[in-house]
């Protein structure tokens, strides 16, 4: 059905999908360490510096701070370890999303 890099791209796609619709429907997003730094490291910049984080979170709706949250985490993970990562690589990189 798919040939050469679309075939690549789909697979990529795919995999960053799925692993969001699971952060999605995770406790993850309940640790408001985790979920504050990945906000900060999420919303631009100068949002947070002049509005605030806490400002910005009272503000937004929690169903797109869960899918900013998940589509982040997604695809920050993907990028730094890849389609073949472990449950193990996952547990570091989570462990690093509250700085």
């Amino acid at each position: 059905m798919y040939t050469g890099s679309f075939r690549c791209i789909h697979v990529i796609y795919s995999w960053s999908l799925n692993l969001q619709a699971e952060l999605e429907s995770s406790d993850l997003f309940e640790d408001v360490p985790s979920r504050n730094g990945v906000m900060r490291r999420a919303i631009p910049k100068t949002l947070v510096e002049k509005i605030g984080l806490e400002t910005l979170l009272k503000r937004l709706p929690e169903a797109y701070q869960r899918a900013l949250f998940s589509s982040w985490v997604a695809s920050h993970f993907l990028y730094k370890y890849g389609v073949n990562a472990s449950s193990v690589d996952f547990f570091h990189f989570a462990r690093n999303l509250s700085k």
